[in-house]
């Protein structure tokens, strides 16, 4: 036993007698170890040279076919780099025990073995799992907290080949030198989000040999409120960009190159080219090439200034020519310049353009008067009929007020009546007169004045008029009215003396049959019959053109038809029927002989109704338009008829009432039919259109 140290031989002799309760001194050690045996223990062996090993000596005895011991048998190891690595190790968790404790995020260790050797107090509070309920563990029990399950875990994968990764789905695993780390999908633990890794390997101080591994968990909540904010934040932008207003506008980013890196989806809705194909163009490639130039400059400007402004015409991928408004300002990301821009399409803008240049040369060469004054009714601008109109220079306009055209005696007319009505209705129209400042004299106009507001506040901005001169019209309408007035006369005169003669013809004719100097049913009474009939058509034709003659001599009003109704129906000739009147308030724009119409509704009804008893008046909507109705319970009229009685033709001796109805009706526009049902009675429809009715309150 020469290479056994005798203090450590009687140090496990004393150890061996406390524990078996005998006085065990030296060698004796190993009889009862053999006894004992097959035994295991650690002992330190000293080499030949001198040098001391570690080593594990395992003593089994030899027993003979009786069961007595006839020697031993022993195996020992050298354990000496193991006893050395515990060493280490040990040395290792007293010096990192109280950094790994400290480390703020959640951290552990593991020995070779796959043993809990570390548990942080980052950790303990992450998983709820105190340390001293987890130290020394195996088996990844580890992994339990984060997986629910036993299963490797980043700091098991370090020592691991590539396989290990697959089989445990870590293709996303990245491994550099001695450090191993994942972006994998987080594990939520006690409500809190975390991310595996990174872990490392843990060396030996003195010869750096793989003594474990360690590990640590990120708490990645917040981050991952960050990253979803983020991600939100730019759908919002990406969302914004391509829903920039209106499909007439386009955003669009290039560097220096030109090459587009940001655009959005109405650049290619507008210019037919696909996303791909936008990626590979430059800016001016979709420039007419008649503005390719100060397109180029602008850009250039916008490098150069920071900003720029241009139009210009985009030629799109089918051909079409659209004018564009570019405006382009620099801006620089991460040391790099960019264009920031905005497109718009003013194809309106210049339509609208053309239309105001027209609209003002139709203002400026108009023959009426169009001139407008400011809210204290000084006036700013005129046309050149206007200042031809009041004789005046349209350039020295401004130093009129509104009032200085008006002749005095309707300034009190203005002020009381017009522009009281203008500025409450926003509107008045009719026949005024203006000061010739030139010559000194009236003119007359038919005036439109009206408030120009302002569209938010609705407050009068300016006053308008637009005026027409009606001076000649007017001196015509007088003249033509006085040969109007000589021929009525005249006609007169002519009707009353023919009317004359026709009562002394009828007064003969009664003469000569109450002297019985027509013999009844002979063919000369049949013929002085039909000359009797003659002169009372006659009568009837000259009657019918003073009533005729009437038509438009005087200018139309507003009606209340149930009034003229009721008017009517109060003829002794009328009473006989009952009268049904359910117009209400209606009023009607006619001509002043409307009342002959309703006249000759009753008078149709009476004398050709037969067996009527009642006759009704009532109203219909019709879309926009309205329509009087006349219905009679009489026997109507045939579909033959319903035309003709109103032409110049005699059916039962109408005589021309319906033909006189029919053209005092049409100078208001509205129109008349009979639509009844023949043998249920007549049905007259008036048309009345939209503008021409209304009701009384």
């Amino acid at each position: 036993m020469r290479f056994h140290i005798e203090e450590e031989i009687s140090s496990h002799a004393k150890e061996f007698s406390e524990r078996t309760g005998k006085n065990i001194k030296g060698l004796d050690l190993f009889a009862e170890i053999m006894i004992e045996g097959p035994e295991r223990h650690d002992w330190t062996y000293k080499k030949k040279d001198g040098s001391l090993i570690s080593v594990e000596l395992t003593v089994t005895p030899i027993r003979d076919d009786k069961g007595n011991i006839r020697g031993a048998f022993g195996v020992f190891y050298d354990i000496t780099d193991k006893k050395r690595l515990e060493e280490e190790f040990k040395s290792y968790k007293i010096q990192s025990s109280g950094i790994i404790a400290n480390i703020p995020e959640p951290t552990f260790a593991i020995d070779l073995g796959g043993r809990v050797i570390a548990w942080n107090r980052a950790v303990e509070e992450l998983t709820g799992i105190p340390a001293q309920d987890i130290l020394g563990k195996g088996d990844h029990e580890y992994a339990i907290p984060f997986y629910g399950k036993r299963r490797p875990m980043l700091i098991d994968l370090i020592t691991e080949p590539e396989e290990m990764m697959k089989k445990w789905n870590c293709e996303d695993i990245t491994k550099t030198g001695n450090v191993i780390a994942a972006d994998v999908v987080p594990f939520k633990i006690r409500g809190k989000s975390t991310i595996s890794g990174p872990a490392l390997l843990l060396y030996t101080i003195t010869d750096g040999k793989t003594i474990g591994a360690i590990e640590s968990a990120t708490d990645v909540t917040h981050i991952k409120k960050v990253e979803e904010a983020l991600a939100r934040e730019k759908a919002n932008v990406e969302y914004i960009i391509d829903s920039l207003p209106g499909m007439f506008y386009m955003f669009y980013m290039f560097d220096e190159k030109g090459k587009f890196v940001r655009w959005n989806k109405n650049l290619e809705t507008l210019t037919g080219y696909s996303a791909e194909e936008v990626r590979k163009m430059k800016p001016l490639e979709f420039i007419d090439d008649d503005y390719k130039d100060q397109s180029s400059e602008s850009i250039e400007m916008a490098f150069l200034k920071g900003y720029s402004d241009t139009e210009a015409v985009i030629v799109t991928k089918d051909g079409r020519r659209i004018p564009f408004f570019f405006s382009a300002n620099k801006e620089v990301i991460d040391g790099i310049p960019y264009i920031l821009g905005m497109g718009l399409d003013i194809t309106k803008s210049k339509e609208t353009e053309t239309e105001i240049r027209k609209l003002a040369l139709g203002v400026k060469h108009s023959g009426e008067m169009i001139a407008l004054a400011n809210q204290d009714g000084i006036i700013n601008f005129i046309n050149e009929a206007g200042a031809k109109m009041i004789g005046i220079d349209a350039n020295d306009i401004t130093r009129y007020h509104f009032m200085d055209l008006i002749p005095d005696h309707l300034k009190d007319k203005m002020n009381t009546v017009i522009m009281p009505a203008t500025v409450e209705k926003g509107l008045w129209e009719g026949e005024i007169q203006y000061i010739n400042k030139k010559a000194g004299n009236t003119i007359d106009v038919h005036a439109m004045i009206f408030t120009i507001n302002d569209p938010e506040t609705d407050e009068m901005i300016y006053l308008a008029t637009v005026s027409l001169d009606i001076t000649e019209r007017k001196k015509a309408v007088a003249a033509l009215r006085e040969v109007n007035k000589k021929l009525n006369l005249l006609g007169s005169i002519t009707r009353h003396d023919i009317l004359n003669q026709i009562t002394v013809a009828q007064g003969y004719m009664d003469i000569l049959e109450m002297d019985g100097l027509i013999p009844k049913n002979s063919d000369a009474g049949d013929k002085c019959e039909k000359v009797a009939g003659a002169i009372e058509t006659i009568k009837r034709l000259i009657l019918f053109t003073r009533d005729y003659k009437d038509l438009s001599e005087q200018s139309p009003e507003w009606y209340n038809v149930g009034r003229i109704i009721d008017k009517n129906y109060k003829n002794l000739g009328f009473r006989s029927i009952q009268l049904v009147n359910e117009t209400d308030d209606l009023e009607v724009y006619a001509d002043p002989l409307f009342e002959k119409v309703i006249y000759n509704l009753f008078d149709n009804a009476v004398k050709h109704g037969e067996k009527i008893t009642t006759i009704k008046f009532y109203f219909t909507e019709e879309g926009e338009n309205l329509n009087l109705i006349c219905e009679d319970d009489g026997i109507g009229i045939s579909d033959e008829f319903k035309e003709k009685i109103f032409k110049r033709e005699h059916y039962k001796n109408t005589g021309l009432g319906l033909f006189l109805s029919r053209e005092i009706l049409s100078i208001t526009g509205m129109s008349i039919e009979e639509n009844g049902v023949y043998g249920k009675g007549a049905r007259f429809r008036i048309n009345i259109p939209k503008g021409a009715f209304r009701f009384t309150e």
